[in-house]
């Protein structure tokens, strides 16, 4: 496939490639991949850090292409490619890219706009409008199948969303959120598929147990809303946004398409059902304990601590609502993150949201031993607003955050030392940073 970059572009970034190739190969330095967009184009870029000291000593832009408009998630796959999706209805496409020097960028033209993007071995699996779900061979760069879950599900599924990988890659678990716009869709189920053949095997749709949170004129909020998924031991646990809180069942019975020891607890500070919209998560291990940190996205914020094998919560704390997905540093026994401020507001008809982000990273730290007395602590880190983070680095943990004057337009990456707990550096990044690969 031609290069889709122009060649002037395709020129220049031939250069920075063989200078950050090289510049790798003599040293441990870290690359990581991000998606960003300009005022006509939009991309991948990396930012080359080197552990040791925090010092960004460059970057490469993979991709800038006035046909990447809305880059927003990114992902790595085993042979090293990074595959970002454009969010576009007119042109909706995943962009790939190599770190070798060797390779050009490619895309996928998809069945409808991208949502979630997941990566098992060199296969994509893409949730998209329109009720789509399609399989992408990564390698050869093309849509290996594509099927509309409107018409092969009964009752009809609705727009898939959140896709979860087991640690083993042998499944697939994936939320439909809400129903249609006209309620004959249904969403409010799970369905699990077995890899890397996609074949389904469950179909779980979930209690519509608490009418009281339904948003009556709505007819799309009829229903939990189950979004992140996460399997760990024989627990499938599974975020319920409309109803503000966390649903569980057995995972060795939902493989075989059946709903048992289903439970759901409020993830509200309060205890109140439909308040809460927990909306981001963070697995934690520490020593025989497994748990969920989630984040709550509801005008109360909050923050709170999921057992995952008693099935309950464990602690919660206040903290302003939006924040990140949480990076836990399992040898600090910490897990860090930052405020992109989104906030779901519960109105008459509808959820809306609004954006309200804060200039601190948020520390919880478990260096107690006892998950029920962990503290959090917050760190400001510039003038600017921080609006995401990852971790690099892997002999000495270091954090890469995304800080901007502008609420969503983070322009600033900087690497923080969660040791000395201080900024080392900070670079200016391509363009408006979207996400960073995960």
């Amino acid at each position: 496939m031609k290069s889709i970059l122009p060649y002037s572009a395709f020129v220049a970034f031939l250069l920075l490639a063989q200078w950050s190739t090289a510049l790798l190969a003599n040293s441990k330095l870290v690359e990581v991949g991000y998606s960003f967009r300009k005022k006509s184009s939009g991309g991948i870029a990396t930012a080359i850090v080197a552990p040791d000291t925090g010092k960004i000593v460059g970057y490469r832009t993979l991709l800038d292409s006035p046909k990447c408009l809305r880059p927003l998630k990114v992902r790595r796959t085993p042979n090293g490619q990074l595959v970002v999706t454009n969010y576009s209805k007119k042109d909706p496409q995943l962009f790939i890219v190599s770190l070798s020097k060797t390779k050009t960028a490619q895309k996928v033209r998809l069945p409808a706009e991208p949502d979630e993007l997941r990566i098992v071995d060199n296969q994509g699996i893409v949730t998209c409008e329109k009720d789509i779900l399609a399989i992408v061979d990564i390698a050869r760069a093309r849509v290996e199948s594509s099927w509309d879950v409107s018409k092969v599900y009964r009752p009809a599924a609705n727009s898939p969303q959140g896709i979860f990988i087991t640690a083993n890659q042998q499944y697939a678990v994936i939320s439909f959120q809400k129903d249609s716009v006209t309620g004959k869709k249904k969403g409010s189920r799970l369905a699990v598929y077995e890899l890397p053949k996609m074949i389904r095997v469950a179909d779980l749709q979930l209690p519509r147990n608490r009418p009281e949170v339904h948003i009556k004129t709505n007819r799309k909020e009829q229903g939990p809303g189950p979004e992140i998924s996460f399997v760990s031991g024989n627990t499938l646990m599974v975020t319920l946004d409309l109803y503000g809180g966390v649903g569980f069942m057995d995972w060795s019975a939902a493989k075989i398409n059946r709903m048992q020891n289903w439970t759901d607890l409020p993830t509200s500070l309060d205890g109140r059902w439909g308040v809460a919209f927990p909306d981001r998560v963070c697995p934690v291990s520490l020593g025989n304990f497994r748990g969920i940190l989630v984040c709550n996205a509801g005008e109360a914020g909050g923050i709170v601590l999921v057992d995952l094998n008693q099935r309950n919560l464990v602690w919660k704390q206040p903290v302003p609502p939006g924040l990140e997905h949480p990076v836990f540093i399992p040898e600090l026994k910490k897990a860090y993150s930052v405020c992109s401020g989104k906030i779901k507001i519960r109105q008459k008809k509808k959820v809306t949201k609004v954006y309200h982000p804060q200039k601190s990273l948020y520390c919880v730290d478990f260096t107690s031993g006892d998950v029920a007395a962990a503290s959090v602590t917050t760190t400001p880190i510039s003038d600017d607003f921080a609006m995401r983070v990852t971790r690099i680095g892997t002999d000495r943990p270091l954090l890469l955050i995304a800080l901007g004057a502008e609420p969503e337009k983070p322009t600033i990456i900087a690497t923080f030392d969660p040791i000395t707990n201080r900024v080392l550096d900070s670079k200016p990044a391509v363009g408006i940073l979207g996400r960073f690969e995960r």
